[in-house]
């Protein structure tokens, strides 16, 4: 059954769910290179998760936006929609895996950027949450680009130690394509 995600039944877990289609559908939209539509439906789950109270949840749009942005070679502006992100979401980082969601997108950033100081420290703040999120894809960005940042700073054994650490999350997991 097809879900209109304009409709404004923000009450409750109704709102959250709408806004959780939009942030689904949009993540589709970056994946087939529409990015103008992934950008009205991360403001539209933007949207929902305000009028709905369900701020916890707020991570996604972000890190969603912020992907968007460096797909469209934008990097500058995904920084700027990450920091956004987290000061919005700075009482939920602990505590909600959609903002592991935004953290890890904003550790791809900062790598991209070379700022591997404050990647590399969200990544050590947040990786428990990381390596429990069910976000396959967030999981994966997060863990590559502190691989990355590893190779990038002399430490070849602890490149390896956490892609084998992300293996082994896939294989828990049942995720062969993370694997």
């Amino acid at each position: 059954e097809n879900v209109n995600l304009r409709e404004y039944d923000d009450e409750g877990f109704s709102g959250f769910e709408l806004g959780a289609g939009a942030n689904l559908a949009a993540y589709f939209a970056i994946a087939k290179g529409d990015h103008e539509a992934a950008r009205e439906l991360q403001s539209l789950a933007h949207a929902h998760n305000a009028r709905s109270g369900a701020t916890f949840s707020g991570g996604y749009p972000f890190g969603i936006t912020g992907i968007n942005l460096m797909a469209q070679g934008q990097l500058i502006q995904a920084l700027e929609r990450f920091r956004t992100g987290m000061a919005e979401q700075r009482f939920y980082l602990d505590k909600s895996f959609a903002s592991a969601a935004l953290v890890s997108c904003y550790i791809l950033a900062l790598y991209e950027a070379d700022e591997i100081d404050e990647a590399e420290a969200l990544f050590q703040q947040f990786h428990e949450t990381i390596a429990e999120s069910v976000l396959l894809d967030f999981l994966a960005v997060a863990y590559i680009s502190m691989s990355r940042i590893h190779v990038a700073r002399g430490r070849p054994g602890k490149s390896l130690e956490i892609l084998e650490e992300a293996e082994n999350i896939g294989h828990t997991s049942h995720w062969p394509r993370l694997i």
